[in-house]
């Protein structure tokens, strides 16, 4: 099974997994239908977990993969699964001329209306990427402002800025995405003073 197949299992198996543990929650059942939810809650529990752990031994069976994946995890934000994530979106880093590329996969170019010369409105991201990496790099980007200084740092220089959360919000999906293309395309860890030259 494809590192992809494998990520769309898990989430399946966590979905289902989510929704009878609302049943429960709800009660309104009789105790004989209680005991099958709760079967079933501990039958999908155990698919769950039996995933996760195909996912990494998947990673850890492909060395080049195992590789990148690991590296990817040294970046403030990104942990095990979204590496995977990461590496089942993109595919071959090396498809990617410019991270401008990586950028508008993930839906996240910024766009103006123009019309003649003059530009009307807000400038707004594309949208046109995968839907599914754009919602891996936001939960990402959300955690990377928190446990990262730099990030948080630089995020902080946006809201001083005058710029709104949301527009904050994507600068730190596009700034990391941007991390993410220059460590796996240069085959290094993440690096703090590469990522952010001007920080103090």
């Amino acid at each position: 099974m494809t590192l992809r197949a494998l990520l769309h299992r898990r989430d399946d198996v966590q979905h289902m997994l989510r929704q009878e543990r609302n049943r429960l929650e709800a009660g309104r059942m009789t105790q004989a239908i209680e005991q099958r939810v709760r079967a079933h809650v501990q039958f999908l529990h155990d698919e769950f977990t039996l995933t996760e752990r195909e996912i990494k031994a998947h990673l850890r069976a492909h060395p080049p993969l195992k590789a990148i994946w690991q590296r990817l995890q040294t970046i403030p934000g990104i942990g095990w699964l979204t590496a995977a994530r990461l590496l089942a979106h993109i595919g071959q880093i090396d498809r990617f001329e410019k991270v401008g590329a990586l950028v508008s996969l993930a839906g996240l170019a910024i766009k103006e209306h123009r019309s003649g010369s003059s530009v009307r409105g807000q400038a707004q991201i594309d949208r046109h990427g995968r839907k599914d990496l754009r919602q891996t790099m936001y939960m990402s980007a959300l955690v990377a402002k928190r446990v990262s200084h730099q990030m948080h740092a630089w995020a902080a220089g946006l809201q001083a800025a005058g710029k709104p959360k949301k527009v904050i919000v994507v600068a730190v999906m596009r700034k990391l995405l941007h991390i993410v293309y220059g460590v796996w395309k240069n085959g290094q860890d993440y690096q703090p003073a590469l990522a952010f030259p001007n920080a103090a």
